[in-house]
């Protein structure tokens, strides 16, 4: 092989791998832009997606969660300024959904730390899992367990999930299941 036949040869196998790199970056603000759309998150063998999760957990909670209760101007989800007298989690599922999420996680966590210190003296800093054994302690029902878990379990994907861009309506979706888990926790069982 003389010295023109092995360039030309060199130059083919290049040619497609530094196409795609110039095109990368020739587009890199373009993808950036792109980016928050991303709805799949991947870390090493773990690969998940937020929206399904929280698809999925909803559906589960549809029956046996009490429908929302009206709170104060739920239309503030729209604005990007939560006004006086507006509901300022719902407002902030718009600047910062991780945020919102782990806000609403908190009134979960406080509303199953009531039920359990009903029955029993529980510390404030009881962690998540063996909140719930007091709740199954309580004879909750099952799935109601399971909805605190689906709960447990996004909330920790949007606090540790790195990389995943959680949408402001996702971040709607999971505060309003929250809240209708902290009611279902607060209605007196027969």
């Amino acid at each position: 092989m003389d010295g023109y036949t092995f360039a030309a040869e060199f130059a083919k196998a290049l040619a497609w791998p530094l196409a795609a790199v110039m095109i990368v970056v020739l587009l890199r603000h373009d993808i950036r832009k792109l980016l928050p759309f991303l709805r799949k998150a991947k870390y090493g063998e773990l690969e998940v997606e937020f929206g399904e999760r929280l698809e999925k957990a909803s559906e589960n909670a549809c029956a046996i969660l009490p429908p929302p209760t009206p709170r104060p101007a739920l239309a503030a989800a729209e604005s990007t300024i939560a006004e006086p007298g507006t509901d300022r989690l719902l407002a902030l599922t718009n600047d910062a959904p991780a945020a919102a999420i782990l806000q609403a996680w908190l009134e979960v966590e406080h509303a199953a730390r009531t039920v359990a210190a009903q029955s029993t003296n529980v510390s404030e800093h009881l962690p998540p899992a063996q909140l719930k054994r007091y709740l199954i302690q309580r004879e909750m029902d099952p799935a109601v367990i399971a909805v605190f878990d689906s709960l447990r379990s996004l909330r920790n994907q949007a606090a540790h999930g790195r990389g995943l861009e959680i949408t402001p309506g996702e971040a709607a979706e999971y505060v309003m299941l929250s809240r209708r888990f902290v009611d279902k926790l607060s209605i007196p069982r027969a």
